[in-house]
């Protein structure tokens, strides 16, 4: 299969300790998967969405068999789709997991620049790309209905967005907050109408994949 690229959370500054890095190496124990982090040097202020797009885009580049599939959980799945939307040549499937859409908006727009939480170059710079990107590869979205916009993203964006676009895929998971729990950790007791992770991972990305 391609190789896979992981983006973590917002303030996750150890990918390789996040839960959902652990659960996806779980399902997929042989894969290329590469877990970069977009805070530079372990700092969350020295963050900048452009910078981070243009270094994955290098990385991408560099892709064995050309095509990576992308992985992003909250605001690394906002990057995965902003990715997706500016380069689909070089990617193959994506697979958002509570992606952190409208982050603009929901966050920094209408207020004072004293309640922003970070600086106001990474808000200026935040402010030129899509809050909603563009579909344009094979996309599975999956979202928790307790999910919130002080979490990630409140359900009804969610739901907006994908009547916007084509995904592949969109499972609303009831029960389900940004954290992905219970429905992450639920690998070894799958529900009827739950699809446990690594089925959706296997329906996201190797279904038919290249």
């Amino acid at each position: 299969m391609s190789q896979v690229l992981f983006l973590h959370g917002f303030g996750q500054t150890a990918p390789e300790s996040t839960p959902q890095l652990r659960a996806l190496r779980a399902a997929l124990p042989t894969a290329s998967i590469l877990a970069p982090t977009y805070h530079p040097g372990g700092s969350v202020a020295a963050t900048r969405v452009s910078l981070a797009l243009a270094a994955f885009y290098e990385l991408l580049k560099t892709a064995p068999g050309g095509t990576t599939h992308l992985v992003g959980y909250s605001f690394g799945g906002l990057l995965c789709a902003l990715l997706a939307e500016q380069h689909p040549e070089l990617v193959n499937r994506v697979l958002l997991l509570a992606p952190a859409i409208d982050n603009y908006p929901r966050n920094y727009a209408g207020r004072d620049q004293a309640d922003w939480h970070m600086p106001a170059e990474f808000v200026v710079d935040l402010s030129t790309h899509s809050e909603r990107p563009c579909i344009k590869r094979s996309t599975t979205l999956v979202h928790g209905l307790l999910d919130n916009d002080q979490g990630g993203s409140a359900p009804w964006r969610i739901e907006e967005w994908s009547r916007e676009q084509r995904f592949a895929a969109v499972h609303m998971l009831a029960g389900v907050d940004h954290s992905l729990e219970p429905w992450l950790s639920a690998n070894s007791n799958p529900t009827c109408n739950r699809p446990v992770f690594r089925h959706v991972v296997s329906e996201a990305l190797l279904s038919h994949s290249g």
